[in-house]
């Protein structure tokens, strides 16, 4: 049976750059981050993914 797009788990990456936005307050509001801020303490992720 096939899966739908929301089963389908998280890369590494996907994953790396989530745990980030929250340690960085990126869900917060005010937001307390940027996504450029998150994409340099990301470091080598995607760019698709941030």
């Amino acid at each position: 049976m096939p899966q739908s797009p929301g089963d389908t788990p998280l890369t590494s990456g996907e994953r790396k750059a989530l745990s980030i936005a929250f340690k960085q307050g990126y869900f917060e509001v005010p937001r307390q981050s940027t996504l450029t801020e998150l994409g340099r303490r990301a470091g080598r992720v995607e760019r698709g993914t941030v």
